[in-house]
């Protein structure tokens, strides 16, 4: 919860930075982006503003909903049985389907994990786009039983995925048999709603195109 609060803290110190900043000229070029050491060069108007800060916003949200998972456990530091993970890489960094594959294959076969269920997924609705807002999400039933040393990992295997990686990687606590199957018909059933099943039609091309299989792992994890 220390690390928590440490990374919470200065989110908040880098939203109020970016206020202050706002108060410059237009025409002034140098912005701070998530990072008061990393300078973006771009006109510092109004909608750059807001893209910022409703970025930073998201990862506030974000920070929120994690604190809310730890605090739900009896120590804020421990992991149930079976973990459900999404893995986002930011699409300015062009990660490739085969490295998500390796990197993800990897870890997955390693000893921390004993158990997993595997799925490729992209964010497009159109055949012409389809690859893009790739990403993973899996089931694991991880030897790790506490959540810094889950968080470690994945931050290490990913770390190339986003210049900030809160952003990339998700975790979720499965706490009960019915949660790992909820999941489960997230990640292999149809999805509720029109535009959610097309994309589920690219994702089955995007699949085909990549020779990827529709799911790695046990069909019956849990």
């Amino acid at each position: 919860m220390e690390e928590w609060n440490d990374r919470f803290n200065e989110l908040n110190r880098w939203m109020e930075d970016l206020k202050d900043m706002y108060h410059y000229p237009d025409e002034w070029n140098e912005c701070y982006y998530n990072n008061p050491r990393y300078v973006c060069n771009m006109p510092f108007s109004k909608e750059n503003f807001n893209l910022l800060y409703e970025n930073l916003v998201d990862r506030q949200i974000k920070l929120i909903e994690e604190k809310q998972e730890l605090l739900s456990n009896k120590s804020t530091n421990i992991l149930t049985e079976y973990m459900f993970i999404t893995i986002r890489p930011q699409p300015k960094k062009n990660i490739s389907v085969k490295w998500l594959y390796d990197k993800t294959m990897k870890l997955l076969k390693s000893k921390c994990v004993s158990d997993f269920l595997l799925v490729f997924e992209q964010s497009s609705k159109t055949v012409s786009n389809s690859g893009e807002g790739l990403h993973v999400h899996f089931i694991i039933k991880s030897k790790y039983r506490k959540y810094c040393e889950l968080r470690k990992q994945l931050r290490t295997t990913y770390f190339d995925c986003s210049d900030y990686l809160d952003t990339a990687i998700n975790i979720k606590n499965c706490k009960t048999i019915h949660d790992v199957e909820k999941r489960k018909k997230y990640m292999l059933g149809q999805k509720e709603g029109l535009e959610k099943q097309h994309k589920q039609e690219i994702d089955k091309y995007f699949r085909q195109r990549w020779n990827i299989q529709d799911f790695y792992g046990n069909i019956n994890i849990g």
